[in-house]
């Protein structure tokens, strides 16, 4: 988890995903980002990965989820 004190640029800077990646060395191509507001989405736009809206239709997205369970039926799809 990264969170706002553990960076110097917050969102909808990349800064927060970037460290997440290089943590786990990850590619953005198997990253996702799920959240529930505009920030979100900017946040994984800036990034250049995934973005999974949460209960917020309203938010431009590359997939909606209701639940978190949802991620593993999407996941599924894609596997």
């Amino acid at each position: 988890m990264v969170t706002a004190l553990d960076v110097v640029n917050p969102k909808p800077h990349p800064e927060s995903i970037e460290k997440i990646l290089q943590k786990f060395h990850l590619s953005k191509e198997e990253a996702v980002f799920i959240g529930d507001s505009d920030v979100d989405q900017q946040t994984a736009q800036s990034s250049g990965i995934k973005f999974i809206a949460y209960k917020n239709k309203e938010i431009g997205n590359d997939a909606y989820i209701e639940d978190h369970l949802d991620v593993i039926k999407l996941l599924s799809k894609i596997i």
